[in-house]
């Protein structure tokens, strides 16, 4: 840090001290009228804002950057330090299989327990009574339900309530529209050799600010020797990278590649792949906890539990298991308190 040419050696050395100033921050509470620039600002300074943490903002967040509450970075600066060990090394996880073997032993356990899981079957509406919910219509079909609990973005979940013939209705999808949500295109290289040592790599470069080196974590070996990379871009999902196609997000990748790292060839890269997501991340702003949607809505018997209630903390399959089993406890608590004695209801 002390060697980072594009600073000044006493900004430097206000770069070093702002992880440490911003650990001694205990409550995400204490930020949470600022913006993150108001705050890094104020610890690090405007130079070394200006050079180092905005163009990552930006990165990530494109126009929303001067919208970023202080409580969403230090959330990062925070559980990094958090996964480091005395010596400074840092510790990280992986589940071998990746989050397909967890989704799947998830799958044949509940289906041990008799739940019927239906895939493929899209959702088309949440009808609701009055003040209840009533029901699920999907592929055309009206399933009867007295609790529905959905886990979608919270637009895509306005977007299926139907019944609105009660004031609850229209202002639950007003307040569950209210969160911006930023999509993703995320190209991943199957490459012949690595590109570095390095597993994740933050860079100032706005149209591809993070390189993630998936098999310097995980082994190449599993992956039938293939160096995996996978290089992510949050953005609007009307910006012209997110409608581009495949060939082209390729196309467009490789003169940032090959800037990051110059002896680069193109080929190195045996395949690639192109995924793209509508909701990948909310924009956590100022007072977040105001727009955050509930998990138990004001229509009875509807719930949502998704990625912009996980807060402060940032998305993360750690958070949607721990969300997930608040809300099963939430939804079974309600209905054993509906329930009389000796009866049942679905």
């Amino acid at each position: 840090m002390l060697r980072f040419a594009p600073l000044p050696l006493r900004d430097r050395i206000r770069l070093g001290l702002l992880a440490l100033r911003a650990q001694r921050v205990k409550h995400w509470r204490e930020l949470e009228s600022l913006t993150a620039r108001e705050w890094l600002v104020s610890l690090g300074g405007r130079r070394v804002y200006e050079v180092v943490w905005r163009p990552l903002l930006e990165g990530k967040f494109g126009r929303y950057a001067d919208q970023v509450g202080a409580t969403w970075m230090w959330t990062k600066l925070h559980l990094r330090g958090g996964s480091r060990t005395r010596s400074g090394k840092e510790t990280l996880y992986y589940i071998k299989g990746g989050s397909e073997a967890l989704l799947s032993a998830l799958q044949r356990r509940l289906e041990s327990l008799g739940v019927d899981i239906r895939t493929g079957v899209p959702v088309e509406a949440v009808h609701t009574e009055g003040a209840s919910v009533s029901g699920v219509m999907a592929a055309g079909v009206i399933h009867p339900a007295h609790q529905v609990l959905i886990t979608a973005a919270p637009q895509l979940a306005a977007g299926l309530l139907d019944g609105a013939d009660h004031p609850a209705v229209p202002e639950l999808q007003r307040r569950w529209s209210a969160v911006d949500y930023l999509g993703n295109v995320c190209l991943v290289l199957e490459n012949n050799r690595r590109l570095s040592d390095t597993y994740w790599l933050n860079v100032n470069d706005p149209d591809f600010p993070c390189v993630i080196e998936h098999t310097n974590l995980d082994r190449p070996e599993r992956y039938d020797g293939k160096h995996v990379v996978y290089l992510s871009k949050y953005l609007p999902t009307d910006a012209d990278l997110y409608r581009m196609p495949d060939e082209e997000v390729f196309e467009y990748s490789l003169p940032h590649i090959r800037r990051m790292f110059p002896g680069f060839e193109r080929s190195w890269v045996q395949r690639y792949h192109v995924w793209r997501a509508e909701h990948a991340q909310p924009v956590i702003t100022p007072h977040y906890t105001r727009t955050m949607p509930e998990v138990e809505s004001r229509v009875q018997g509807l719930y949502l539990a998704g990625m912009a209630q996980v807060f402060p903390e940032d998305r993360g399959t750690n958070y949607a298991v721990r969300d997930g089993r608040r809300a099963g406890r939430l939804i079974a608590d309600r209905l054993s308190a509906a329930v009389p004695a000796g009866g049942s209801r679905v």
